[in-house]
């Protein structure tokens, strides 16, 4: 029985209903950052009215650590460009533009998730962070945004900017609940796409985490699974399993397979037993 690739892409519970319907847009408070004479604590801050802990206390100090990070590896944020697949990102040879800002977060913390050099990682992206920000995000950043917020922010490190940039474009609640509802997995996109199970999941996941679904300790995470299984082409099903309560959330929370050629050919012949 292969590893099914599903769960939630990482395990961070503080990202998802926490930015909901209720986030800062245009003309956003971010005071608590700062600015105005308040305290900003390394650990915990006053974000836009409620407390919230920076992401995994990454700091901000550079370390000497003769390791380098190319920006063009971490790839851009950008929240108008037109994504058709629906995957939250786009490839252009080795260029990756990000429209999803979950899926932009999981390549952030794919980077510095080695212990050696987690720190190092971290200060290195949180300076370039910035030039990491395509579309409207850098206005955001240069005009929405104060001296002191910036300051702020920059002095939380970069759990604490990717918290902002979150709460900035992260879908709302009733976005985020319609498009976990949406759609399904066709044989045709299987067909043209080995991964296609791979995103669908995911992008599923994203979602029913914003949108609350998914709860902040994962503790359902397979009755949300199942539930997305359950919009599989039957043909998709027959060869690809549910997942199971015997599996670990471990072991479902990262895409470890691919269907491969022999099953999609399994999976159109099954089609046509429908």
């Amino acid at each position: 029985m292969p590893t099914y690739p599903g769960g939630p892409p990482d395990g961070d519970d503080n990202d998802g209903p926490d930015f909901g319907s209720n986030r800062p847009r245009h003309g956003s408070d971010y005071r608590n950052f700062g600015g105005n004479g308040r305290r900003l604590d390394h650990n915990t801050v006053s974000y836009a009215g409620g407390l919230v802990n920076t992401w995994d206390n990454l700091p901000v100090a550079r370390s000497a650590a003769p390791y380098r990070i190319r920006r063009e590896k971490t790839g851009q944020f950008n929240p108008d460009e037109v994504d058709t697949s629906g995957t939250g990102m786009i490839t252009d040879g080795k260029n990756i533009t990000f429209t999803d800002i979950y899926a932009f977060k999981l390549r952030v913390k794919s980077l510095i998730e080695e212990p050696a050099t987690h720190d190092e990682a971290a200060a290195q992206i949180a300076s370039f962070f910035q030039t990491l920000l395509g579309g409207s995000a850098p206005l955001w950043w240069t005009s929405e945004l104060t001296v002191e917020d910036r300051f702020g922010l920059r002095k939380g490190g970069l759990g604490l900017m990717m918290k902002a940039l979150i709460k900035q474009y992260g879908p709302d609640i009733a976005h985020s609940t319609a498009e976990y509802n949406k759609g399904k997995l066709r044989v045709e996109d299987v067909d043209e796409d080995p991964n296609a199970v791979t995103r669908w999941i995911q992008h599923k996941i994203r979602y029913a985490k914003s949108a609350g679904i998914l709860n902040p300790d994962n503790s359902n995470w397979l009755g949300v699974l199942t539930q997305v299984w359950a919009r599989f082409d039957l043909a998709i099903k027959r060869v690809i399993p549910p997942p199971d309560e015997a599996d670990s959330l471990a072991d479902s929370a990262l895409p470890t397979t691919q269907i491969k050629s022999t099953q999609i050919t399994q999976i159109n012949s099954n089609s046509q037993l429908k």
